[in-house]
């Protein structure tokens, strides 16, 4: 498209940007445009603006919702362009042309949701707002890529975005992890003015409640990118990873099982990265997801300093890093992804939500308990006798997991005993959350931890019986 590399450059070098002026009114953001001359900037001073992007920036906020001025002709010769070459995209009877990333308020807009939890957007634009967030996106990322882009998904391509998640966590991971292509973890830099772009701006949350949280990230594309407008959904969305079933829940309880910790998801966020150039109006829309809240700082011990004016800083203070290994977590997910992986889901996500300390201390043994079942009781839960289900699970759990007499009988009593409080849970409301409770509680969630590990490792045993009778007995117990 050597045309519409031209006509954007040409475009692009006419363009000016009207900062306009904003006001800020019981914590609503206005932009009024008066077109007077010290409000406005050329297409190089914006494209600067936008580079230099930090969360803390007055400049590009405003830079951010500047309108888009271009010259009549140079649009009129775009929109005229975009007309005949993407005329298959573009309902005559309207003058819109249906795409899968935003250009701006003005655009129709719809949101779909499909199974699993995966959305899909779509907006609809008049041909010359179209026209103009073109030039806006060649002011940024340049005319022949703007180009390019526009002939790949004329031809077909899907529209690459994340869905990001900020965590609730215990921690902070010292790399990025990678498992799988497509997931991405990481942890959020520990002071202010080092913040990346992707961060939404969440009203009522200031930029110190952010420093050091993990943030997940899952591809995705979505397909058409251009297509006609029409009554009905028509761009469809998929994860765009090895693990297209997995989403923030699961993803999160194989990270929680890696690091020994709980971690749950708060909210999430669409970020369409470079493809945010063509937006006229910056926005970042969240919604909320799974049962996690954004909760406060959970490390146990930290500081917020203020090296320099204008920046805050955490501060951890002792053992803080959570130790996770990238090969392990990858193998984790891909046994949740297997369609046979029930039993694993179920006792994962029991053990996770027992993890939560912001739980009541009985809620976290029924849960647990039911993870147990999930884990060693799959094949009996049909059964009413509690105390046949007591003794199997125990004894099943002993068995998979002590390597010797001693170990198994150690086992034996502590999964004995966490059934026991859990059924008092259950049945007086209440139990006492003594310094032994707790202890109980966490010897436990450690012996589940190691089921859940092993039944990944190993698989299941072909017949509980026979691991009773000593089968395997030799191999040991997974120990992490």
């Amino acid at each position: 498209m050597d045309e519409l590399a031209e006509l954007l450059g040409a475009a692009v070098d006419a363009t000016t940007f009207d900062l306009g002026r904003r006001r800020t009114v019981n914590g609503q953001t206005t932009t009024s445009f008066a077109s007077r001359p010290e409000e406005v900037i050329s297409s190089e001073q914006f494209r600067d603006l936008h580079r230099r992007y930090s969360w803390q920036d007055e400049e590009f906020a405003s830079a951010a919702g500047a309108r888009v001025v271009v010259p009549d002709e140079r649009l009129s010769h775009l929109s005229t362009y975009v007309r005949r070459e993407l005329a298959e995209f573009v309902d005559p009877s309207t003058d819109r042309i249906g795409h899968a990333f935003s250009v701006g308020s003005e655009a129709q807009s719809r949101m779909t949701s499909h199974a699993n939890g995966v959305k899909s957007f779509e907006w609809a634009s008049r041909v010359e707002t179209f026209a103009r967030a073109l030039v806006r996106g060649a002011t940024v990322l340049g005319s022949e890529s703007v180009a390019s882009l526009v002939s790949e998904w004329a031809c077909g391509q899907p529209v690459e975005y994340q869905t990001r998640s900020i965590l609730n966590d215990a921690g902070i991971l010292s790399e990025p992890l990678n498992p799988v292509a497509g997931i991405r973890i990481e942890s959020l830099p520990l002071a202010t003015d080092q913040f990346r772009d992707y961060v939404p701006m969440t009203a009522g949350m200031s930029m110190s409640a952010y420093l050091g949280r993990m943030v997940l990230t899952i591809v995705h594309s979505a397909a058409p990118a251009l297509f006609r407008p029409q009554g009905g959904a028509t761009v469809q969305a998929a994860r765009a990873t090895g693990l297209e079933a997995l989403g923030f829940a699961e993803i999160c309880e194989a990270l929680s099982l890696e690091a020994d910790t709980h971690l749950e998801p708060t909210f999430f966020w669409t970020d369409y990265g470079d493809l945010s150039a063509f937006c006229l109006t910056r926005s970042e829309g969240t919604w909320s997801v799974g049962r996690g809240h954004f909760r406060g700082r959970s490390l146990k011990s930290y500081a917020l300093q203020r090296p320099r004016p204008g920046v805050r800083a955490l501060e951890p203070l002792g053992d803080y890093e959570l130790s996770v290994s990238e090969e392990q977590l990858g193998a984790t997910l891909a046994a949740l992804a297997d369609r046979n992986s029930d039993k694993l889901r179920g006792a994962l996500s029991r053990w996770s939500r027992s993890m939560d300390s912001g739980a009541g201390i009985e809620d976290q043994f029924i849960d647990l308990r039911i993870a147990l079942e999930s884990l060693y009781l799959k094949d009996f839960l049909d059964e009413k006798a509690t105390q046949e289900m007591r003794f199997r699970l125990s004894i099943f759990g002993a068995w998979h997991l002590g390597a010797d007499f001693q170990e198994r009988q150690r086992t034996r009593k502590r999964l004995r005993d966490a059934y026991d409080a859990a059924s008092a849970a259950v049945h007086a409301g209440r139990i006492d959350s003594s310094p032994e409770r707790r202890d109980l509680l966490r010897d436990a969630q450690v012996l589940c931890r190691r089921g859940i590990l092993k039944l990944i490792k190993e698989g299941e045993p072909r017949d509980w019986g026979d691991l009773i009778l000593g089968e395997g007995a030799d191999r040991g117990a997974v120990r992490r």
